[in-house]
């Protein structure tokens, strides 16, 4: 049970910043130094190109490589990304690092159900499941809301968008850590 309640958290998490970006459009716009909406909604709908190519890739490496180890990796991963802002606001820059989100993103609400379905109760699989996949909107919510949080108490010195980035980089490399241990 207390891999499910790890699991459920992390599938929580990882969503996080599909609330942030769309919280910090104004901001995202003036850190890009642009009034330009599409540069906004790529930068914001990028990482689902990266959710394609990593199903693919997913595809390839899920039978030969250790699951856990793959969890470790996709965590720690996915947080290098969510740093990238805070060492530059080159658009591009940005733009890659949220694409590469997206390839450690699909391996969550992949292999999680997966998970819950192989080594749940009998009697609890149908319910572990569905709340692994909850963790994704109710991530988006709870990104929305961190996000507004960040933006009020300025952490780092830094806006929003930003300080959320980062403290969801923070969380997914205690969680990659806290899997070692499983």
């Amino acid at each position: 049970a207390s891999i499910f309640i790890i699991l459920s958290i992390i599938a929580t998490i990882s969503s996080l910043d599909g609330g942030i970006i769309p919280q910090q459009n104004e901001t995202i716009k003036k850190d890009f130094e642009s009034d330009d909406e599409e540069r906004v909604g790529l930068f914001g709908s990028i990482d689902y190109i990266g959710r394609v190519v990593g199903a693919l890739i997913f595809t390839i490496i899920m039978g030969k490589m250790n699951r856990k180890m793959l969890i470790v990796v996709t965590l720690v991963f996915k947080a290098i990304t969510f740093f990238i802002p805070l060492m530059t606001v080159n658009y591009i820059v940005n733009d890659i690092a949220r694409c590469l989100s997206g390839l450690s993103q699909v391996f969550y609400p992949t292999y999680f159900p997966v998970w819950c379905d192989q080594y749940g109760k009998k009697d609890k699989k149908t319910i572990w499941v569905t709340i692994v996949q909850i963790g994704n909107p109710i991530g988006i919510i709870l990104g929305y809301g961190l996000a507004m949080l960040c933006d009020k108490i300025h952490l780092f010195g830094m806006n929003g968008w930003r300080t959320s980035f980062a403290l969801e980089g923070i969380i997914l490399i205690a969680f990659a850590i806290i899997i070692l241990f499983f």
